[in-house]
This record gives structure tokens, C-alpha cells and sequence, in this order.
């Protein structure tokens, strides 16, 4: 009886059993489900940080609309482009980061700001497709010393389609200089004051909602800044702090048939600038979605997105505030 028990249980433990092709076989299948699902799990994890960036720029519009009806005019691109705050460091009190805003102190310059405030991040200001928020800048802010490293943004404000020169401008992101002739921009002026220390006071924002004719639905505020692969956090590609405007390209952008949508991070890595005092690799929009598709923020606070092969002119006409052109379908 127990010889009869000892084998039957012996058969059973070997029917069981896996041989080494059972297992192969097996091995191959998880790999081929891995490589199919793998795509799928990508571009799941592309679609939320596409709506992660979708709601900052939402953020960033419903803030510029409280800076609006506190201000009656839209943030300004940048202050004086000699070093004090962009349109980033404005909003702020509106995107419940007063504190931050006040330990910038807008009216003085980046160089006379803590480094323990100069690394302070602002959340809605960085698209998960683009970077984690951890990094400073690498280049460029300086003035007669060394690097200041500072927090990063990926969004700048729109100038316009570049007919003008960046502190004239017909876009609403303009900086608060006011222009005789908008074509020179020595023939600018601070609205201001600028005292001899550096400090700016009594500055006002210029773009008031009445002068944007062509509809707050259909004109460009804020948008996602194309920054060449492999030179982030640096100024000449138009990404160092977003506290410091002395890099202008670092808060404003052109849209427009000199200034399309970069179609890959690797586009417009060019020589020479197309707008005199820009810096040429900074003057473009652009992002890092799957297809290259670009996120704005309009002014009226929705938010759009954009192929970058929509047609220059179109682009143009989005940018420009008062062109009084037919937007066709895009």
C-alpha cells in the first residue's frame, strides 16, 4: 500500500511541473504584452502631464484676469529688462504666493535677492513634460559678477508677431516702456522711475483689455516656451530666472511668420537674431507634448492648444492684438 502511495504522489508532483520550453514560451509572451502596453503606458503618462500643463496655463490665466481687474490692464511682459521682475513675479500675489512676492520685492533688482529666494519655485510654473523643479538656471544671470543661480519658468508672455521691436510690441505681453517710435527701441521710455541704486518704482502695465480689438478669445497671452534640448537653465536659449528680466526672452515671446511653433526641441538652434536685442534661440514658442503641440493661455483666461504646423500668418494674426484680420480655422 504504501509502494502504490509513494508512486502515485510521484506522478502528480511530475505532472505539475514546468518543463524549461513551458517556461520560455511564457518568458516571451510577458515580453511581447510588456512592448505592446508600454506605448500605451507612455502616452498615458504624456496625456497627464499635458493636463498637468493645461491647468497651470489656466492657473496663469484666471491670475492675469485678478491682475486685470486689480491693475485695469494686463501683467507687463517684463519691468525694465535691467534686471528686475517679469510678468511671473507679478501674478504671483494672484496665484496665492504672496509671501514669495513680497521676498522678491518687483521694484528691486535679482542681484539683491537672497539666494534662498532666488531658488524658490512656483509650481504652476513648470511643465512636467519639460522638467522637474528642481533645476536653476545654469547661465547668464550675472551683471558684472558671477552666476546667481534662479528658480525656472516654461511659459512666456506673447509680444506680438514681431513687426515691432520687443519693448513696442503688438501683442499683450508688452514690457512697460512706452515707444515714439516702435520700430527703435532706443526711442523708449520707462513709465517709471529708476532710481540711481536700481530700484524701480511707480511702474504701470500698459495693455488694457479695450486695446485687445480682435477678441480675448482669439489673442495669444500666455504660451509654452521652446527651449532648445540640452542648453535649459540658460540664458542665451531664453530660460534663466523668471525673477530676473534682464534676459528679456526669458518672460516674452514672438508668434508669427518669422516666429513659428518650434516642431521638435531641437528646432531654430540659429545665429542671428531676428528682433535687434533678443537673444535668437529665445524668441520662439514651442513645447514638448507628443506631437509637438503647443498649450496658450488666451486673454480672455481658456486655454488653446496648437499644432506647430498652423500656418505663420494665422499665427500672426493671433498674436497681434489689433490687426482687425478674419482668424480662419486652425
Amino acid at each position: 500500500m504504501t509502494s502504490k502511495l509513494r508512486k502515485t504522489t510521484s506522478n502528480r508532483g511530475s505532472a505539475a511541473a514546468f518543463t524549461l520550453v513551458e517556461l520560455l514560451v511564457v518568458i516571451a509572451i510577458i515580453g511581447v504584452l510588456v512592448a505592446l502596453l508600454l506605448p500605451a503606458v507612455q502616452a498615458a503618462r504624456e496625456a497627464a502631464r499635458r493636463a498637468h500643463c493645461t491647468n497651470n496655463l489656466k492657473q496663469i490665466g484666471v491670475a492675469a484676469q485678478n491682475f486685470a481687474d486689480a491693475r485695469k490692464a494686463l501683467p507687463p511682459g517684463y519691468l525694465t529688462g535691467l534686471g528686475h521682475a517679469t510678468w511671473l513675479v507679478l501674478i504671483m500675489p494672484y496665484l496665492e504666493e504672496s509671501e514669495l512676492y513680497e521676498g522678491a520685492n518687483a521694484t528691486v533688482q535679482y542681484y539683491s535677492m537672497s539666494a534662498s529666494m532666488r531658488a524658490k519655485h512656483v509650481t504652476a510654473y513648470i511643465c512636467p513634460s519639460h522638467r522637474g523643479p528642481e533645476m536653476l538656471s545654469t547661465q547668464g544671470d550675472r551683471r558684472g559678477g558671477p552666476h546667481l543661480p534662479g528658480a525656472l519658468a516654461d511659459y512666456a508672455a506673447c509680444n506680438g508677431d514681431g513687426t515691432f521691436v520687443y519693448r513696442a510690441g503688438n501683442g499683450a505681453g508688452v514690457p512697460t516702456y512706452v515707444c515714439s517710435d516702435p520700430m527703435n527701441h532706443n526711442s523708449c521710455y520707462l513709465n517709471g522711475t529708476l532710481s540711481g541704486s536700481g530700484d524701480y518704482t511707480g511702474w504701470k502695465p500698459r495693455r488694457r483689455f479695450k486695446q485687445i480689438r480682435d477678441g480675448l478669445s482669439k489673442t495669444l497671452f500666455v504660451g509654452e516656451k521652446h527651449i532648445f534640448k540640452g542648453h535649459e537653465g540658460e540664458l542665451l536659449y531664453g530660460d534663466n530666472s523668471f525673477f530676473n528680466d534682464d534676459g528679456i526672452s526669458t518672460g516674452i515671446r514672438f508668434a508669427g511668420k518669422n516666429h513659428v511653433l518650434a516642431s521638435s526641441p531641437t528646432a531654430y538652434a540659429i545665429t542671428a537674431a531676428v528682433i535687434p536685442g533678443m537673444n535668437p534661440e529665445g524668441e520662439f514658442f514651442g513645447s514638448r507634448h507628443a506631437g509637438g503641440i503647443v498649450q496658450f493661455a488666451m486673454c480672455d483666461g481658456s486655454v488653446q492648444a496648437f499644432s506647430p504646423e498652423i500656418d505663420g500668418t494665422t499665427l500672426g494674426w493671433l498674436a497681434a492684438i489689433d490687426d482687425g484680420q478674419t482668424i480662419p480655422a486652425y
